[in-house]
């Protein structure tokens, strides 16, 4: 039992009361880099350095779903006339037109490499781009701001919830389960899981209603034509399990405050 109790006071609740101010800590750089206008991530003259991670690059860090397939064969044909078509996916067939027609035409055909060689016996059917991760220097205080709010939410749910555990852990290693202050406790931890969640989930709809971001491909050769085009929407990382942990410590807090009840008319049986 001591081994338990030693084991709960030095890791848990330790570990718990550290992630919070560490989180508190992370909070306050990354607003004062906004307002103030200097990176998070501080790099040494050696090449080394410290920071919040994935700043590294001097940027806003935003994950992002990516909407495009590779084709096997992108084919680019502009016409004397004028006017020009694209064909992604084709198929060489008596149908393409007589080169007499043509002023410029380009084919791109995706090469699939294994080991330094051609895949000739793997057999690759294609490639699809899913995730990503792209990097935003905005101008503005309110631009980074608004691109931050995922990141700032995320350390300050997390800074006090990871409090409010830590004292619950504290109150319970101390004989004191049923006090009204732990269902209390766990039932504001919940519900900042929750809020965070939904909050998080309406951002990533408004953000991705009103910005459209894609990544196309330019070059010094005239009329050149990438194959593909990057469509992105940015990727908030929700999990499921985070609204239902948050579901769960609600419920929880509501055995607690049961359990509160029962004690208190023991205390007045007594």
């Amino acid at each position: 039992m001591k081994i338990i109790r030693w084991f709960v006071d030095t890791f848990a609740i330790g570990g718990l009361v550290i992630t919070s101010f560490l989180s508190v800590i992370v909070l306050l750089v990354l607003t004062l880099s906004i307002f103030f206008n200097f990176s998070p991530y501080f790099i040494g003259q050696g090449g080394g350095g410290f920071g919040i991670g994935g700043y590294e690059k001097g940027g806003i860090p935003i994950d992002v779903n990516i909407s495009t397939e590779i084709p096997d064969t992108s084919i680019f044909i502009r016409y004397k006339n004028g006017t020009s078509l694209s064909y992604r996916n084709y198929k060489y067939s008596s149908d393409y037109p007589a080169q007499n027609l043509i002023i410029y035409s380009d084919t791109i055909i995706s090469k699939y490499m294994f080991s330094n060689e051609p895949t000739n016996q793997l057999n690759i059917l294609g490639a699809t781009i899913e995730k990503g991760k792209i990097y935003f220097r905005p101008s503005s205080v309110s631009q980074k701001l608004i691109l931050n709010i995922p990141m700032i939410l995320k350390c300050a749910i997390l800074s006090y919830c990871c409090w409010q555990l830590a004292m619950l852990l504290s109150f319970i290693n101390a004989g004191k389960s049923f006090q009204s202050n732990n269902y209390k406790r766990l039932s504001k931890t919940g519900w900042s899981i929750v809020v965070l969640y939904l909050s998080l989930f309406i951002y990533s709809i408004v953000f991705n209603y009103t910005n459209h971001i894609w990544i196309d491909f330019s070059s010094t050769v005239e009329n050149y034509r990438a194959p593909f085009k990057l469509d992105l929407q940015e990727n908030i990382r929700l999990e499921y399990s985070w609204l239902l942990s948050g579901c769960m410590l609600v419920i929880l807090s509501l055995a607690f405050e049961k359990g509160n009840k029962l004690q208190q008319e023991q205390d007045l049986t007594v």
